[in-house]
């Protein structure tokens, strides 16, 4: 009986731990601003700094499956995708976009405002991003 019981517990206790995993993300408000918000600053998790110089900042972005990242916007950017997932892009006005990201896939992207990312699917979602600075033209050197 105390087996039973004991088996029974068990049993409970991990069926618990499994639903708080895989319970979704709770989703926060937008900040309340305009202006630009880094990813590596409010999801430092999920961005890593990989090079930076004045012409662009280049950034690996991992988000496991059913993660969620917090606000943020991006400048004009090259993406690479090295390993693809399912996600979903949500807006500050609460409107969202699913992409189905594939491994090897290559894209521009214009400045992006305010917004976060779930991975609604069920591999790892990370990509290499390469931020385009803006700098001003320089004339080349005279011969």
């Amino acid at each position: 009986m105390k087996l039973t019981l004991a088996l029974v517990a068990a049993s409970a206790l991990l069926s618990l731990a499994t639903m708080a995993q895989a319970a979704p993300p709770v989703a926060e408000p937008p900040p309340a601003t305009t202006g630009p918000v880094d990813g590596l600053v409010s999801s430092p998790g999920n961005f890593k700094l990989l090079l930076e110089n004045e012409h662009v900042r280049v950034l690996q972005y991992t988000l496991l499956p059913g993660a969620l990242d917090h606000w943020h916007t991006h400048p004009p950017r090259v993406g690479y995708v090295l390993s693809g997932a399912k996600i979903r892009v949500t807006e500050a006005d609460g409107t969202h976009q699913d992409y189905d990201e594939k491994t090897g896939d290559t894209y521009w992207g214009e400045f992006s405002p305010l917004h976060d990312t779930l991975n609604i699917g069920t591999t790892p979602y990370i990509a290499l991003l390469v931020e385009v600075k803006d700098t001003p033209a320089k004339a080349p050197p005279a011969k």
